[in-house]
This record gives structure tokens, sequence and C-alpha cells, in this order.
């Protein structure tokens, strides 16, 4: 499966979702809250993410790395996704 390796992004045009692989090889999509649109996320840059863990297998945030995230809210209302970089704690990059 180097071919899995390898891929890093794909878009489902089914939901227009981005997807991110990350090295281990696992799908994670996290809830945000407190961003009413993905405009608001990228004037968070350099503050904490304020997010929700939608995962049953466990925690999905990391420190410092890389995560999907869906807003407004992970549960009721999916209008946009992005991809959060993070470093030491504070938001990065926002894509």
């Amino acid at each position: 499966m180097q071919w899995l390796q390898n891929w890093s992004r794909r878009l489902d045009k089914r939901t227009k979702i981005w997807y991110t692989l990350n090295s281990g090889g696992n799908n994670n999509m996290m809830g945000v809250r407190g961003y009413a649109t993905k405009k608001l996320l990228k004037a968070a840059i350099g503050k904490p993410l304020r997010y929700v863990e939608t995962s049953m297998f466990g925690p999905e945030y990391k420190e410092t790395g890389k995560f999907c995230v869906v807003g407004p809210d992970a549960y009721n209302d999916r209008r946009w996704y992005a991809e959060v970089t993070m470093e030491n704690g504070l938001i990065k990059k926002v894509t």
C-alpha cells in the first residue's frame, strides 16, 4: 500500500470535504466552536483553538501538527471545512 502512504489529500466530490491523511493513515475530523465562518477561524491565527472532540476512538487534538476541522458545529451545522496547522498550542495556519 505504498500509494496510500504517498497520498496526502484528495477531494471527495460527493461531499466536497478535504481529507488529510497523516503519517499513521488516520482520517480525523474535529469540530470547532465559536467560529461562525472560516474567515473568523483565520482571524484567530496566533490564538488557542476552541475545539470539540468528535471521535469515540480517542483524542484528535494535537498541540503541534495538522488536522481537519468542521464548523460552525460538528454535529448540527457543517457549512465549512478547513485544515488547521498548530504549533505549541496556537493556530499557525488555516487553509
